[in-house]
């Protein structure tokens, strides 16, 4: 997948609902405050893209050809196993940092994951030569690339810790409590299916880890999805009970 063909000009956009200053100053407010010339020349002349949700933007093995900042939506950085399971990497808000498209950027190297759309996208997109000149025109901006590489790489190794030294009814407990309290909802529309993705394993290990789940009487299931029967029991859950 190509960034370049989700483009637009910025120009198209100002004034209007889709304003990409208003979205730029809310998902950056500190670098939003940078008033050296350099710096603001390198965002006016950045490019705007906006991309349906579910559209892949890069796919493993492609060298990544801008630094996307994110205006709104989100995606998500996955990769596949050798016997197709997928396992989320970490997700992009506005505001984050991809650090495994850095990889790719600073020294045209493949970017091994994938990353793709969950919502609808708009972004500022970066040159690999505006996001050079951007690190030595902002210190800001530089601090700001450096805390969201750390906290990518915390994300990274909580999984990497949480697939290997977790157990499965633990690790689904607990993503499905961050579900519930993201939807602020009982209720939640996923499918086994999409939970098995997000873990790193298959439909049917994840179906009989909530028919479990639903035995204790901690949850209640339905065809598409999954609602809460007691709190404190899913709390119980996410606790290791060695």
């Amino acid at each position: 997948m190509q960034l370049m063909q989700y483009i637009q000009k910025k120009d198209n956009f100002v004034g209007s609902s889709v304003d990409w200053r208003k979205g730029f100053e809310k998902a950056y407010p500190e670098l939003a405050k940078i008033t050296d010339r350099d710096w603001l020349d390198i965002i006016e002349s950045a490019e705007y893209m906006q991309v349906p949700a579910g559209t892949v933007l890069l796919e493993q093995g492609e060298v990544c050809s801008g630094y996307v900042m994110l205006l709104a939506g989100g995606v998500r950085v996955f990769q596949y196993a050798p016997d197709g399971r997928e396992i989320t990497l970490y997700r992009l808000s506005p505001g984050d940092t991809c650090v495994m498209s850095l990889n790719s950027i600073l020294h045209s190297k493949q970017f091994f994951a994938i990353a793709k759309t969950e919502a609808d996208v708009s972004a500022l997109v970066l040159t690999p030569a505006q996001f050079t000149a951007a690190l030595s025109a902002s210190e800001k901006f530089r601090l700001h690339i450096m805390t969201g590489m750390s906290d990518r790489y915390c994300d990274m190794l909580t999984v990497v810790e949480d697939t290997a030294f977790k157990r499965l009814d633990i690790r689904l407990a607990c993503c499905l409590g961050r579900l519930f309290e993201k939807a602020q909802s009982d209720s939640l529309n996923i499918t086994h299916q999409e939970l098995a993705r997000e873990l790193g394993t298959t439909r049917e290990v994840v179906s009989r880890a909530l028919k479990e789940m639903e035995r204790q009487q901690c949850i209640r299931l339905s065809r598409g999805s999954i609602h809460i029967a007691s709190s404190e029991g899913l709390r119980w859950y996410q606790q290791d009970k060695k």
